[in-house]
């Protein structure tokens, strides 16, 4: 889905499932996508897969999911792991003390 600005009409309750949203999308259009979804949680619950950090730190609730073989483990992030995880989706495994300051920046904001 495509806009700038959202303005809903009737909205009732509900919830929106959306699985990799941010593919093929770059950091600074993630950060409009995040605006939209923003507005959409004011009248939606919103479940969104995402791998860019710019999209996963706008959310209300960060959820880990991790697969190691066949078993898979779901965990909520508290702030600072937060902070670690978006540090990760920005750097890789070997998470730089830049990427933390960048990770910071962006949870802020």
């Amino acid at each position: 889905f495509i806009a700038t600005e959202c303005k809903i009409l009737n909205a009732g309750k509900g919830i929106l499932f959306l699985d990799e949203i941010d593919a093929n999308l770059s950091g600074k259009e993630a950060m409009s996508i995040a605006k939209v979804l923003e507005e959409l949680s004011k009248f939606y619950q919103i479940f969104a897969i995402s791998h860019l950090p710019q999209l996963s730190s706008k959310a209300h609730n960060h959820f880990l999911v991790e697969k190691n073989g066949e078993e898979s483990k779901v965990k909520k992030l508290d702030q600072e792991e937060r902070i670690k995880e978006l540090a990760r989706m920005v750097s890789g495994e070997l998470v730089s003390y830049e990427a933390i300051e960048f990770a910071k920046t962006l949870f802020k904001n």
